[in-house]
């Protein structure tokens, strides 16, 4: 992943050609702890010691 969060994977989502958001692994995971709040989820963000810190949000 790069600093900027862009990636070619869509983590958090994207428009179709219809103009319709599909959801990304990040949403869908953030969707998935909010229904399911007594099941404990985790979203590991590796290597980001790879790039300067302030570039994360």
């Amino acid at each position: 992943m790069r600093p900027d969060w862009s990636y070619e994977t869509n983590l958090l989502g994207y428009r179709n050609i219809e103009d319709k958001f599909v959801s990304g692994i990040i949403i869908d995971a953030t969707y998935g702890s909010m229904k399911n709040i007594d099941k404990p989820y985790f979203l590991c963000l590796d290597e980001m010691n790879l790039a300067r810190v302030e570039y994360f949000p």
